[in-house]
């Protein structure tokens, strides 16, 4: 029974290392054979399409994607930082063979649309506008008052009358209305541009022209994560989890306790091989 409490750790902290990996886009594949990128995946339980899809997303949006690794128990046994420099090798191929192009349709995609502004109206413009339309509105309720019941007259004829009264203010060249209008016209166009200036600027900040800078930014987020990671640190049980000891270490961010239970051996070598893929990029 203690050889499967063994079997069964070793798996997780395995699985808590392939999810390191994944954290920062990290993972990577210099296969020179194709056998060894099948066997790979099968000893996984992951279909390559899947990986794909976990490195790409995990570049695009920085965000944390695993997989479900369901014959996971099968490489628990296997030489893990083997794998990792595998996972690595081929996560940086497929970044520098199909990243750009899945990056520049997300960028252009998730540019700002651009404002369609209407040309501002002039005070005069409004009031000709305004007086229009509750003209038009004043003799289509009176048509309409013919085949109304008397009960409907009694109704619509103090509105008309109404109507009427608005309409001679409507008229008025000293009515401060239209000029309320224009300036509030005007103020909310000035929104709109600066919202949409705004929008851009976090856009170019978020989506950089260079989809380079995105690599190197996921990258150096692994680093900076993962740069003070105390392998020696004491565990303690609690409410049936394994919880730090030092309370600094359980605040620490989930990306900073993956790569404790990934285990030193596994996180310096991710570190050491995204290091180099810096230095490549500058």
């Amino acid at each position: 029974m203690k050889q499967n409490l063994n079997n069964r750790k070793l798996t997780l902290n395995f699985y808590r290392a392939m999810k390191l990996l994944f954290i920062i886009a990290a993972c990577f594949y210099s296969f020179a054979f194709k056998q060894n990128l099948d066997d790979l995946w099968k000893e996984l339980g992951v279909e390559q399409r899947t990986a794909d899809n976990n490195i790409r997303e995990s570049f695009l949006s920085g965000y944390l994607y695993t997989y479900g690794a369901k014959n996971i128990k099968n490489a628990a046994t296997g030489d893990k930082v083997a794998i990792a420099k595998n996972l690595l090798e081929y996560t940086k191929q497929y970044v520098n063979t199909q990243f750009k192009a899945l990056y520049e349709k997300q960028r252009i995609s998730s540019k700002p649309i651009e404002l369609q502004l209407k040309p501002l109206r002039k005070k005069e413009e409004i009031q000709k506008e305004e007086v229009t339309k509750l003209d038009a509105s004043i003799k289509k309720t009176e048509e309409d008052l013919k085949s109304m019941n008397e009960d409907m007259k009694k109704i619509f004829v103090p509105i008309i009358a109404q109507n009427k009264k608005m309409l001679e203010d409507y008229k008025k060249p000293d009515n401060q209305l239209w000029e309320l209008i224009a300036l509030g016209e005007k103020d909310n166009q000035e929104r709109q541009i600066a919202d949409y200036k705004t929008a851009v600027k976090d856009w170019e900040v978020k989506y950089p022209e260079d989809y380079k800078i995105v690599i190197k930014t996921r990258l150096q987020k692994m680093l900076d994560v993962t740069k003070d990671v105390d392998f020696n640190a004491a565990l303690k049980e609690q409410y049936g989890k394994k919880k730090f000891v030092n309370p600094a270490y359980e605040a620490k961010s989930n990306e900073w306790k993956m790569a404790f239970r990934a285990g030193k051996e596994v996180t310096e070598t991710t570190r050491a091989f995204v290091q180099q893929w810096l230095n490549e990029l500058k």
